[in-house]
This record gives structure tokens, C-alpha cells and sequence, in this order.
């Protein structure tokens, strides 16, 4: 089973029911999949670290990675841009999205970026798991793309950033496609 991980980049703190969802995951000998930007990845980096549990991939977009605190193997994407945006980094995040069972995001309320992962998962109707921090501090069990409504509700600049952010990344995925297939004739 594959894992990705992530969240904010303003959150740097692993709460104790996210732990145990890790180390249980991690005593089924899980491949976890994240990126490595300061917060929640560097800090997901450190717990593994600190485990030496070494089923860990990092992914990046950009020449090379910003962490790799336990030398994990690092897997570039090419987002095919030049600017080091969160567009670039998306690249990876859809990757990791595709290639993942599951997933786990730490999300500050602000972060459209984490928003996209949970959508982008719960489309492909892989279950995943979501601390909210700030506002209840809760971890919660998602099922469907529905189960994010109540937030989108509360939330509704930052699912209209997400949705806007998935909808950029389809439509020039699309684009690299029928451009590499018009390359094969």
C-alpha cells in the first residue's frame, strides 16, 4: 500500500492521532510519498527519520530536492514550467495523488494546495485522512468527495483557489498530451 503525505507549509507539528495513523501504517510496512518543502513534508521527513523507517519516496519539481533528511530515494517530475510557482509543484502532488492507495494531509484552512490533494484523492475514490488544524483540531476519516462539503461551506475562497488550481493543471496536462502525440507521427 502507498501513502501520500502532506499539508501547509506553515504547519510544522505531527499531533498524536496523526502519529499513531502513521506508525500503524508503518507497522504494515506502508511506502509513504511526499514532497519536500519546509512544514508539514519536512516534518513528516523528521518522524521517519527519527523512526529510520526507510519505505519513504520524496518527490520534487524542482532541480533538486529542498529535503531528503534520511537520503530516501527522490523521484523528479518535469512540470514542464519554467517558474517556480505552486503550478511547478503541483506536477508532483498529481503524481503522487495518482500513484497513492490513500492519503494523509495536515490542513492550516488556508492551504488550497492541500485542498487539491484531498479533492483530487476523493475523486478517485481513494479514502484519506485530514487534520484540521486551528479551527478543532480534529482528525477526520474521508470516504467521498462529499465528506469535504461542511469545509467548503466555511471555506469557500480557498475550494474555489483548489478547484481553479486542478482545473490549470488538467487542462496543460492535456495539452503535453496531444502534444507528445502528435510528436509520435
Amino acid at each position: 500500500m502507498k501513502v501520500v503525505l502532506g499539508g501547509s507549509r506553515h504547519l510544522s507539528f505531527l499531533p498524536e492521532d496523526v502519529m499513531d495513523s502513521l506508525k500503524s501504517w508503518m507497522r504494515d510496512e506502508v511506502e509513504f510519498m511526499l514532497g519536500e518543502a519546509k512544514g508539514m513534508d519536512a516534518k513528516f521527513q523528521e518522524f521517519f527519520k527519527a523512526a529510520n523507517y526507510d519505505k519513504v519516496t520524496i518527490y520534487y519539481s524542482g532541480e533538486y530536492p529542498r529535503h531528503n533528511f534520511g537520503n530516501w530515494n527522490a523521484i523528479h517530475v518535469n512540470s514542464g514550467l519554467k517558474s517556480k510557482s505552486h503550478a511547478m509543484h503541483a506536477a508532483k502532488d498529481r503524481d503522487m495523488t495518482r500513484l497513492a492507495d490513500s492519503g494523509l494531509m495536515m490542513w492550516d484552512t488556508l492551504s488550497a494546495g492541500t485542498i487539491s490533494n484531498l479533492i483530487d484523492l476523493l475523486g478517485q475514490g481513494k479514502k484519506c485522512q485530514m487534520f484540521v488544524a486551528g479551527q478543532d483540531s480534529n482528525l477526520y476519516f474521508l470516504n467521498k468527495p462529499e465528506d469535504l462539503q461542511k469545509w467548503e461551506e466555511r471555506f469557500p475562497e480557498v475550494f474555489q483557489e483548489a478547484h481553479k488550481r486542478l482545473a490549470a493543471f488538467s487542462k496543460r496536462n492535456s495539452k503535453k498530451i496531444e502534444s507528445d502525440e502528435l510528436k509520435l507521427f
